[in-house]
This record gives C-alpha cells, structure tokens and sequence, in this order.
C-alpha cells in the first residue's frame, strides 16, 4: 500500500520530517543499545537467582550429610522437588531472554521502519504516512514481549516453589 501524498512538503513540514528521521535513527541505535544491556543484565540476575540456589543446595545437603551426627533427616521427595524447580526456573530464565531478545529485535525493526519511512519522505519531498510495516512489527515485539513476562513470572514462581520445597525437604530429626 503506497500512502504518499502528491503534494510538496512545505518548509515546516521539511524540517519537521527531518527532525523525526533524526530521531528515528538515535531510537534505532538506542533500542540495539538496549537489547544488549537487557540481555546482559537480565541473563546474569535471573540465572544466578535459580543457578544459585540449585549450588547452595547441593551445597548445604553435602556439608549436612556427611556429618554422622547431623540434627537434619531429608525428605527426598521434596528435595528432588526444589532442584526441578530450580532447574525449571533456570530454563524459563533462558527462555525468557530469548523472548526478550525477539521483542527488542521486533522493536529495533519497528524503529528502523520509521527511518526509512521519514527517509522515503525527504527522498520524494512528499508525506509518506504508510505505518503497515512499523504496526506490524509493534504488535510482534508485544507479542513477545508478553510471553517473555510471562515465563519470568513462571521463572521467579519456581524460585518461590523450590525455595519452599527445598525447606520443607529439610526437618529435623
């Protein structure tokens, strides 16, 4: 769908255009900027968050065990059920940053549109208003955006479980 109109731009409208396409490409080099520091930060909070745990409790249960006079009887049902949380939080965090790392890429796309639809406008001096392909790729980092939520969510809730279980794997004896 070509959505350019035949009449010339005036000079407001020139040098507003020109100040959008300015702005567009900072946007596209701040979302790539973004993208990297989201996947960095997050990768490294959440995974230490599930990995961390998963090593402290084999830790704790080794250190335990191997003392003969050890106040502590484990319910092993339960602690197999915190490692699989554990384990299954550190898969959703995985998972997590590939859905945030899609939502970033779909942004970056929606914001390199932009540009080359303002660029379009100052190269054939008319208003190109056609926004098909920016929408398209709004909705797709929504979409995924959404899901990535979505498994953090479901990442911090098997923390919460396996923190839970894990405790109550550990009674006294």
């Amino acid at each position: 769908m070509d959505d350019l109109s035949t009449k010339p731009l005036s000079a407001a409208q020139l040098a507003e255009t020109e100040f959008d396409l300015k702005a567009a490409r900072e946007e596209v080099v701040e979302r790539l900027r973004n993208q990297m520091l989201f996947a960095e930060k997050a990768l490294a909070a959440l995974l230490l968050a599930n990995g961390g745990a998963l090593i402290g409790l084999f830790t704790f249960i080794g250190n335990v065990v191997g003392k003969a006079d050890a106040p502590l009887k484990f319910s092993t049902g339960h602690l197999w059920g915190g490692f699989a949380c554990f384990s299954l939080g550190v898969a959703l965090v995985l998972i997590t940053h590939l859905f945030a790392f899609f939502s970033q890429l779909a942004f970056y796309n929606q914001a390199a549109n932009e540009m080359w639809r303002h660029q379009r406008t100052l190269s054939n001096g008319a208003l190109d208003r056609d926004q098909t392909e920016e929408a398209k790729f709004h909705a797709r980092g929504n979409r995924s955006m959404k899901v990535g939520i979505l498994t953090l969510s479901a990442s911090l809730i098997c923390f919460v479980l396996g923190a839970g279980l894990s405790l109550a794997g550990v009674l006294p004896a």
